[in-house]
């Protein structure tokens, strides 16, 4: 069975969507938050993007997409263009 190295994704996630963007089982994405990371979290349970990229790394992925340094540079540029219209 082949796993991905590039799960893509932004925002917070459940847990369920977390173990299938890894092609992962929830259990499995579940056992690593209680035992590695200390968090005790259901299926359907929210997960923060830090939380996220914690388990996907936890599993020897790394994330392709996704970056929250990016997001802010995006945000500082629309300011900046918003400045120079007025």
């Amino acid at each position: 069975m082949q796993f991905p190295t590039h799960p893509k994704f932004s925002g917070p996630l459940t847990v369920a969507s977390l173990a299938e963007l890894m092609d992962e089982k929830p259990v499995a994405v579940i056992k690593y938050l209680m035992v590695d990371l200390g968090v005790m979290a259901s299926m359907n349970q929210s997960l923060d993007p830090a939380t996220c990229e914690a388990v996907v790394e936890g599993f020897g992925m790394y994330l392709d997409d996704w970056d929250e340094d990016e997001d802010d540079e995006d945000d500082d540029e629309d300011d900046e263009d918003d400045e120079d219209k007025e």
